[in-house]
């Protein structure tokens, strides 16, 4: 496993060709692929938050321009998870994408990153450290003020990607079944299981590890 220790200087430039998922229409009733969003972009190292950019208003293609940095031990990938800042809670799901320190071949990139499943990102990367073969489950990094106060929003917004689906822990407003074992999901306050944020496909957290069928909304290899 291949793993960055050293300083990160990460500059979230724009962003590109953003669409509301189908499963938006709470907010996009008519047709959420032609939709205006007010999107920001939430930044993780591993599972530890970074911070997020602000949000911009009623755009597709947002300007950012905003600058993150943060020392990085055994750091293994960047997570980028893009929200429609919503008017009720909770935010809307847009798109995400991964990055890995050790894909990032130039220590010093300015590079555009395919989203899932719709859109890119425009980020410019500067790593100085040292890459390293690791075994250590030990990871931190420090963080700036304005990331620390953001840390509790990107803990609750976690994205589980299974298969290409993109789950998020959700709360249910009306009686609903699991997609893979089909009893009823329980609940009654905060959040009851999953739901995939591009095709709605809803399990329980119990059945993660039963997912097998692939989304049919994400972007593939045989796409333009």
């Amino acid at each position: 496993m291949v793993v960055f220790n050293g300083k990160m200087c990460l500059k979230l430039i724009e962003a590109d060709d953003l669409r509301a998922t189908q499963h938006s229409t709470r907010y996009f009733p008519q047709n959420p692929s032609t939709a205006y969003l007010s999107p920001y972009i939430s930044i993780d190292i591993d599972d530890l938050p970074l911070g997020r950019t602000h949000t911009k208003e009623r755009t597709t293609t947002p300007t950012y321009n905003e600058e993150f940095s943060s020392d990085v031990h055994n750091g293994q990938q960047l997570h980028f998870t893009i929200f429609h800042d919503a008017a009720l809670p909770p935010d809307e799901y847009v798109a995400d994408c991964t990055v890995k320190f050790e894909n990032i071949h130039d220590k010093k990139s300015d590079i555009w990153i395919d989203l899932e499943p719709v859109g890119r990102i425009h980020i410019a990367i500067e790593l100085q450290g040292q890459f390293s073969n690791s075994v250590s489950n030990e990871r931190h990094f420090k963080q700036n003020k304005r990331a620390f106060a953001q840390r509790r929003f990107a803990v609750v917004r976690r994205v589980y990607e299974i298969n290409g689906h993109k789950f998020m822990a959700t709360f249910f407003r009306q009686p609903t079944f699991c997609s893979i074992c089909s009893e009823f999901i329980w609940g009654i306050f905060r959040t009851q299981g999953y739901q995939c944020q591009v095709c709605t496909c809803v399990i329980h957290k119990r059945c993660k590890a039963s997912v097998v069928t692939t989304c049919p909304g994400i972007r593939t290899c045989f796409e333009v």
